[in-house]
């Protein structure tokens, strides 16, 4: 099954990359294209892992951002708490919690 997928990236692969138009793209736009291809190559493949790593971790900063953007419920209960929170922030209160994360993290004061 693996070597069946394989081939049909390959032919994939070799169809777009001698087709006239794509040819013609890659004359015409040679440096915004040489990146792209850079990515894919199997001397540098951790140019291409790093690329995929930066990308997967952006998904969860954009879901935020939708759900912000869609005033999602949890987003709108999110922003009531905080509102809340500081509103009644005093400087006593704001050495309190600093005293209780710094008992909850060992350390001394």
């Amino acid at each position: 099954m693996m070597r069946l997928a394989r081939s049909l990236a390959r032919s994939v692969a070799a169809a777009i990359r001698h087709d006239p138009e794509v040819e013609r793209m890659i004359a015409a736009h040679t440096k915004s294209w040489r990146p792209s291809v850079d990515r894919f190559d199997r001397n540098r493949p951790l140019v291409l892992w790093f690329a995929v790593g930066v990308t997967t971790s952006l998904f969860p900063f954009f879901g935020t951002v939708e759900n912000l953007l869609a005033k999602d419920s949890l987003v709108e209960a999110n922003l009531r708490i905080v509102s809340l929170v500081k509103a009644f922030q005093t400087p006593g209160l704001d050495d309190f919690t600093l005293f209780l994360r710094i008992r909850g993290t060992g350390r001394s004061w």
